[in-house]
């Protein structure tokens, strides 16, 4: 909690109002909102905390560390919970075939992360606005975090792409912007699942320090990403010097560097490029030209454009 400091009071139920009571019973494992306050119930006591941010935060943390998650996984959310938030957990492959969750599973882990802390944690706003089938799993990972572990059924990348942007645009439309998604890699049953996890979070990494623009990252196409990020910070700042002289590519007006960005999208097809810029192919050309000019680098050529690709993928912006 980043050493922030709030009132927090223990009550005995029986001192609390019988209208608070009596929705905590309704919904026992969540919290409830009152006039300003929230109401958590922890063993034979209940907790009281301010209704804001840091409040939920500290709510989530107490439910997180509640025994109860520490017992034999009884469902398949409990099973995916265990192995990803316990790392002493030894997966059971016979206990997850029990619940359906066969050896040759096409499982994979898509990490939603919020860039602002949201009114509830993250993982309440996944289970309410995903489709979520019989054996996916949404497990939270911290306030601000959680994990979607998803049966994929013949999915592919793309399609799992779709679908963590359309979950995303739900959640904006419902009032919570600033929201990405790492989409881990693919494992059969219930043993890669931790892989898969660390997967999506690097994707969520690479994707926010290179495409900042972008919401949906998938670990399998950041090949490129990868590449760059092995390069040392110091000498990345040399390589842009190098290429785009001390100001970086600062030069580049913002349509210039959206119309990079589709001439790459459409591997360089000038045509193609063209059509979805809306505008002329010759003018494309001077744009490239102007390119040309400035940087001794022609975006034509595929050695040309494969240098200005990797050198302006170079930042030493910190890490998301």
């Amino acid at each position: 909690m980043d050493g922030q400091s709030y009132t927090a009071k223990l009550y005995n139920p029986e001192d609390l109002p019988e209208n608070i009571l009596t929705e905590m019973k309704k919904t026992p494992d969540q919290v409830y909102a009152f006039e300003g306050r929230i109401y958590l119930a922890l063993h034979d006591k209940v907790c009281c905390l301010p209704d804001d941010s840091s409040g939920r935060e500290f709510a989530f943390l107490l439910k997180q560390d509640r025994p109860e998650r520490k017992q034999k996984p009884q469902t398949p959310i409990e099973i995916y919970d265990r192995i990803l938030n316990d790392p002493s957990y030894l997966p059971d492959a016979a206990l997850a075939r029990q619940y359906g969750i066969g050896p040759k599973a096409r499982l994979c882990v898509m990490v939603f992360r919020s860039e602002m802390p949201p009114d509830r944690d993250l993982a309440s706003l996944v289970s309410a606005m995903a489709p979520i089938e019989d054996r996916d799993g949404v497990v939270p990972l911290d306030y601000r975090t959680s994990a979607l572990v998803r049966d994929l059924a013949g999915q592919t990348a793309e399609e799992m792409a779709e679908y963590a942007e359309a979950v995303i645009g739900t959640m904006e439309t419902e009032g919570y912007p600033g929201i990405c998604a790492g989409i881990g890699g693919v494992t059969e049953g219930v043993d890669g699942l931790r892989r898969s996890l660390e997967e999506g979070k690097e994707a969520l990494t690479l994707g926010k320090r290179y495409h900042r623009q972008d919401s949906v990252f998938v670990f399998g196409q950041q090949t490129l990403e990868k590449i760059v990020d092995a390069i040392p910070a110091e000498q990345r700042g040399a390589l842009r010097r190098l290429v785009f002289g001390e100001n970086g590519n600062g030069r580049l007006s913002d349509e210039m560097l959206d119309t990079v960005r589709v001439f790459f999208d459409n591997d360089l097809n000038l045509t193609a490029a063209s059509k979805q810029l809306f505008i002329h192919r010759n003018t494309l050309n001077y744009r490239l030209d102007k390119i040309k000019k400035d940087f001794g680098l022609d975006l034509r050529s595929f050695r040309d454009a494969v240098i200005f690709k990797i050198v302006s993928e170079m930042t030493d912006e910190p890490r998301y």
